[in-house]
């Protein structure tokens, strides 16, 4: 579940970026959970989204798609409410300077 958003961190975020970029991958045991976060300093979504306008290749990523689907199948299994939250990383100036990906995934017995 964890690969495609940090496949997606490298390719979109830091590929796209200027120098040496990093991706971090924190999984934090709650309650009833693990929690998610994974981070890139690289592009941002809004960059990452007009670069691939620009460039317009004519490959679909199927990753994030086929990932939340398989949230959704844990969701109707288990009776939980998973769901994937993005968001901008950005600097002291409100530049976009990453993306963070958060989600929960649930312990199962």
């Amino acid at each position: 579940i964890l690969q495609p958003f940090v496949e997606n961190s490298i390719i979109h975020g830091i590929q796209k970026k200027k120098g040496p970029g990093s991706v971090k991958i924190n999984l934090q045991l709650r309650k009833n959970t693990i929690h998610c976060m994974i981070e890139d300093d690289g592009v941002g979504r809004k960059s990452a989204m007009q670069l691939k306008s620009k460039n317009q290749r004519k490959r679909k990523s199927h990753g994030k798609d086929i990932t939340e689907t398989r949230l959704n199948l844990l969701n109707s299994l288990y009776g939980k409410k998973l769901g994937v939250a993005y968001s901008d990383i950005t600097d002291d100036n409100k530049q976009t300077c990453g993306t963070r990906v958060e989600f929960d995934l649930p312990l199962l017995n």
